[in-house]
């Protein structure tokens, strides 16, 4: 499975049964210089994961709680 924010990126997803496949959204817009440029604006649901998307990101906050919480001294 490729990454969607960083394609071709070397570590998959290991979260995605949970999550589900979702798709990229992109958008047009014009920079500050008028250039143009693509932005990601978003995900959409491609296949449905074994989590609803409240239940895992929730599973996801307390995943990273967890590991941000300072050690024990």
């Amino acid at each position: 499975m490729n990454n969607l924010y960083l394609p071709n990126a070397a570590m998959p997803h290991v979260l995605a049964e949970r999550q589900g496949l979702q798709k990229p959204v992109f958008k047009n817009e014009t920079d500050e210089r008028g250039g143009a440029r693509v932005v990601l604006v978003g995900v959409d649901a491609m296949t449905p994961g074994a989590m609803k998307p409240e239940e895992y990101d929730q599973f996801v906050r307390d995943i990273v709680n967890f590991w941000t919480m300072p050690p024990n001294r």
